[in-house]
C-alpha cells in the first residue's frame, strides 16, 4: 500500500466527522507519527506494509471517527518545536500556551544571568510549560507539582525524554490546595 493510498483511506474513513482540510491534516499527522512516512522512502514503505498495519489503520480510523483527538490517538503532541507524550491523563498542549512560554522566555532572557531563577509549574499535566522553559533556558531550576499520579508519570517521562535523565528538575505529587 502506498502512502497516498493510506492517506486516502484515512481521509475517507474520517470524512463524516471532519472537513476535508482537517481530515487531510489529521491524515498527515497519522502517516508521519504512526507509520513514519517521512522517515522512509516510498519503496520501503510499500514493501514493508503489513496486515498488522492495516489493522492499526482501521483502529485509528475508528478512534478518530469516535471523536478522540488525534494527539491521543498517536500519543504525542508538538509544542514549541518539541514532541511531548500525551494521553487522556493530561490536556493536549495548546497554541495559546506556546505564546505564554514565548513571553516568559523573553522575560527570562532580559534578566541578569547571575540571578538564580526558579520556576514552579503547578498542575504539570504533560509538563510542556516547565520542560520547554527549562530546555530553552537551561539555568532555570524547575519544580513541578501535579495532583494526578498518571499525569505526573507523563510529565516525568517527558522531562527525561526531552531534558535528559541527568537534568535538574523536581516533580512532586500533591494538591496545591
Amino acid at each position: 500500500m502506498t502512502p497516498a493510498t493510506v492517506k486516502s483511506i484515512l481521509i475517507q474513513g474520517i470524512s463524516s466527522r471532519y472537513s476535508l482540510a482537517e481530515a487531510a491534516s489529521i491524515a498527515r499527522i497519522v502517516l508521519e507519527d504512526v507509520f513514519q512516512v517521512h522517515r522512509k522512502p516510498e519503496s520501503v514503505f510499500v514493501s514493508e506494509w503489513t496486515t498488522a498495519q492495516t489493522d492499526d489503520l482501521q483502529q485509528i480510523i475508528r478512534r478518530l471517527e469516535a471523536g478522540e483527538p488525534v494527539q491521543y490517538v498517536v500519543g504525542t503532541a508538538d509544542f514549541f518545536g518539541l514532541v511531548f507524550q500525551v494521553n487522556p491523563a493530561v490536556l493536549i498542549p495548546r497554541q495559546e500556551t506556546e505564546e505564554l512560554v514565548a513571553w516568559v522566555l523573553e522575560h527570562l532572557r532580559n534578566l541578569d544571568t547571575d540571578n538564580h531563577v526558579s520556576l514552579l509549574d503547578i498542575g504539570l499535566g504533560s509538563g510542556c510549560i516547565g520542560i520547554t522553559l527549562k530546555k530553552k533556558f537551561p539555568a532555570l531550576q524547575l519544580f513541578g507539582l501535579e495532583k494526578s499520579a498518571d499525569a505526573l508519570s507523563v510529565a516525568t517521562r517527558n522531562a527525561q525524554n526531552i531534558l535528559g535523565t541527568s537534568a535538574n528538575f523536581q516533580f512532586l505529587q500533591g494538591d496545591i490546595l
